[in-house]
C-alpha cells in the first residue's frame, strides 16, 4: 500500500473511539407487605401485583462509535435503547424506544469551521401492561448545521426537520416540524 493509505489507515485506526453507556432506575412504593417478607420476595412481584402502589423501573443502553479517517472530515453513529415499566394510580404501561443516528462532518484545516449532517430514526412505543398499544410512533429527523468561529466567538445556525407518523389511542396523526 501507498504511504497516503497508510496514513489513512493509521489515522483510522488512532482516531477511533467508542462509548457506551448504561443506566438502572427503579423505584418503588409498596404497600400491603406480608410479615417476613424480604428484598428478593419484592423483586419478584409481578409488575401489575396490587402490593405496588406506584412503581418506575427503566433501563437505558446507548453505544456510539466515531472516526477521523481524514484531517477534514468525522463519521459517527449510535444507537439508545429504553426500557420503561411505570405503574401509578391502578394504571400499569411499558414504553421502549429505540434510536439510530448517522453523521457526516466535514470542516477547514483550522477547524474553525464545520458543517454537520445527521440523520435520526427512531421507534417508540408504549403498551399497557396486557400488551395493548397505547401509543406509537416512528420519527425521521434530517439536520444540517453550520458553526464557526470567529476568533473567541462562535456562531451556530442550522435546520432539523421531523416527520413523524404516530397513532395514539387509535387516532392515526402525521407531522412534520421544521426547527
Amino acid at each position: 500500500p501507498s504511504s497516503e493509505a497508510k496514513g489513512l489507515w493509521r489515522r483510522s485506526i488512532e482516531s477511533f473511539a467508542i462509548n457506551l453507556d448504561v443506566s438502572f432506575d427503579a423505584r418503588d412504593y409498596l404497600r400491603k407487605l406480608d410479615p417476613g417478607e424480604n428484598v428478593f420476595d419484592i423483586l419478584k412481584l409481578p409488575d401489575d401485583s396490587d402490593k405496588r402502589s406506584s412503581s418506575t423501573i427503566g433501563s437505558r443502553y446507548g453505544f456510539r462509535a466515531d472516526i477521523d479517517p481524514f484531517t477534514w472530515s468525522s463519521f459517527g453513529t449510535s444507537y439508545r435503547l429504553s426500557n420503561d415499566f411505570t405503574k401509578s394510580a391502578g394504571t400499569a404501561s411499558r414504553y421502549k424506544s429505540d434510536t439510530y443516528e448517522g453523521d457526516v462532518k466535514l470542516f477547514n484545516s483550522d477547524n474553525s469551521s464545520s458543517i454537520q449532517l445527521r440523520y435520526s430514526f427512531s421507534d417508540r412505543d408504549r403498551t399497557s401492561i396486557s400488551g395493548t398499544s397505547i401509543s406509537k410512533s416512528i420519527s425521521h429527523e434530517p439536520s444540517l448545521s453550520w458553526r464557526q468561529s470567529w476568533g473567541g466567538t462562535k456562531t451556530s445556525t442550522g435546520v432539523r426537520l421531523t416527520l413523524r407518523n404516530q397513532t395514539r389511542s387509535g387516532v392515526k396523526s402525521n407531522s412534520m416540524i421544521i426547527t
